[in-house]
């Protein structure tokens, strides 16, 4: 099922089909939060956690999705993750956490929005070639190979090399904007 039909079965309240189909991102989160300190039944929190707010974001009617369902999915979830850890950091107690609680959804909430929308500012500051690339490759979900040859690329390795290039520009316009936030 692709990213587009899932956002519309969500969008029509369809919800149980599209939830189904976020479900094959779950080992991703899963391998990330184990890999970073976390459970099982930690991942499963996130996911669940990570799941809701994805649902509520699509079925705003100002939804645009600039990444792939799974890269949005991943996103929120890491950062909740972080969220996570970060407290445990501050409080110094490490507790079970299948008693996954935000203290305030709505914080959570504010901070995710401005997380993407500065990804989203990075993304636009990008030249339309990169732009149109990342959008085949995510949005639109195309092989390297059609890539290549849409945009014109001599062969595949080139078409992935500039992809690499053009993350690697998006990820230094984030870091910027970000570390701007963070003096304001």
């Amino acid at each position: 099922m692709t990213d587009f039909e899932i956002i519309e079965l969500i969008q029509q309240n369809k919800t149980s089909k599209a939830i189904k189909a976020l479900y094959s991102y779950f080992k991703v989160i899963k391998k990330y939060i184990l890999a970073n300190s976390g459970t099982k039944q930690d991942a499963e929190d996130v996911f669940q956690e990570a799941l809701l707010l994805t649902l509520e974001k699509i079925k705003n009617p100002s939804f645009n999705l600039t990444a792939s369902l799974n890269t949005f999915l991943f996103s929120v979830s890491k950062n909740m993750w972080l969220e996570v850890l970060k407290t445990k950091k501050h409080t110094h107690e490490f507790k079970p956490k299948n008693n996954f609680v935000l203290n305030d959804e709505n914080e959570l909430q504010k901070a995710n929005d401005k997380k993407l929308e500065t990804a989203e500012t990075a993304f636009l500051k990008l030249g339309k070639q990169c732009k149109d690339l990342l959008v085949n490759f995510y949005y639109k979900q195309l092989s390297m190979q059609e890539i290549a040859r849409l945009m014109g690329f001599s062969t595949e390795a080139v078409a992935k090399n500039q992809k690499y290039r053009c993350l690697e520009k998006a990820k230094g316009f984030y870091l910027q904007l970000t570390q701007k936030h963070s003096h304001e």
